[in-house]
């Protein structure tokens, strides 16, 4: 189904394209056709330069977006595949935490869970270094983002220590 619609939006692009370069060729055969039957007056010579700098404005509009499109899509795509190895890393902890907890449900000793306490202590650690690698991996691409969440956060981590 993806194929189909990517063909659909390509081939729709394609179109629009194809008939605007078929509309300027016209347009400029009937000044060529003009050009060779007599000498342009002031007027024709006025809106042939007029056209041409219309084209060129927006041919140069149109690929200068089609190139920054591209140029962010690269750059989204360089740090998409660290970004989603986080969330991987982050899901494979919360899956282990789970675990810890689920195994420790027939414990009855002291010792028992306070051993688990260590362990749910360590990985909770690691999780939060993966999430800090992983703001400063989307503090490259989106800096404000970023800076608003890290202040977010302090502040409540600053009422959660105050209560």
């Amino acid at each position: 189904m993806r194929f189909r619609e990517d063909f659909w939006s390509i081939l729709s692009r394609f179109f629009w394209l194809a008939l605007l370069v078929l509309v300027i060729i016209g347009i400029l055969t009937s000044f060529w056709y003009v050009a060779n039957e007599r000498a342009f007056t002031s007027l024709e010579s006025f809106f042939l330069q007029v056209f041409v700098a219309i084209v060129g404005v927006a041919g140069s509009f149109y690929s200068g977006r089609q190139s920054a499109q591209d140029a962010a899509k690269e750059i989204v795509k360089t740090h998409a595949g660290p970004a989603f190895r986080h969330l991987l890393s982050l899901r494979a902890g919360l899956s282990y935490v789970s675990y810890i907890i689920e195994s420790s449900r027939d414990f009855e000793s002291f010792e028992d869970y306070k051993k688990i306490l260590a362990q749910l202590a360590g990985t909770v650690y690691i999780l939060q270094l993966t999430v800090v690698d992983a703001l400063g991996g989307w503090e490259d691409i989106v800096p404000e983002e970023v800076e608003r969440l890290k202040r977010r956060l302090s502040a409540e981590k600053t009422t959660e220590d105050g209560q």
